[in-house]
């Protein structure tokens, strides 16, 4: 909603925000459920940067 209202893209947005308040999150392997967030609407982009993995599932 808020990128929306500013106009800034949401998915970049959100990965620079991530590093800014938590330095190196966004370079660790992360165990996520994938599943879960993409319910949440996560795009598998987004997961595969955030898991530092090639693959969203």
């Amino acid at each position: 909603y808020a990128c929306k209202e500013e106009q800034i893209e949401p998915e970049q947005t959100y990965l620079k925000l991530l590093e800014e308040f938590y330095p190196g999150s966004t370079q660790k392997k992360q165990s996520l459920n994938f599943e879960a967030r993409k319910k949440a609407g996560f795009s598998c982009d987004e997961l595969k940067r955030l898991a530092n993995s090639e693959s969203c599932f």
